[in-house]
């Protein structure tokens, strides 16, 4: 993830770097889907991903969502992790700034 960053300081798309990220966090989560870390990394480049998404006019929901999901299913299981909580906050505003952007109310 910390190349994808770099592609972003750079003026450079981090999409093939972030889904090399993404299938190695698969890879590992089918091996042992009770890996939190490895869960919360895979929400945290998810959040990324909607953030380069969002900056290059695409929707990024989707990835919001899967962001959301990610991080929730860590904070189900260590509701004292507070980096998930963090990142989940993030997503939550990005999704919500999105949404808006289309013309959606956030509020539901």
């Amino acid at each position: 993830m910390e190349w994808g960053r770099l592609a972003i300081e750079c003026g450079r798309d981090p999409g093939e770097a972030y889904a090399l990220a993404l299938a190695d966090f698969d890879e590992a989560l089918r091996r042992g889907p009770d890996a939190l870390d490895t869960r919360l990394n895979r929400g945290v480049l998810h959040r990324l991903t909607a953030e380069v998404e969002a900056a290059a006019g695409r929707d990024p929901i989707p990835s919001y969502d899967r962001a959301i999901a990610d991080l929730g299913a860590v904070i189900d299981a260590r509701p004292a992790d507070y980096l998930s909580h963090m990142n989940r906050g993030e997503a939550r505003v990005g999704r919500a700034r999105a949404e808006l952007r289309g013309g959606a109310d956030p509020r539901g």
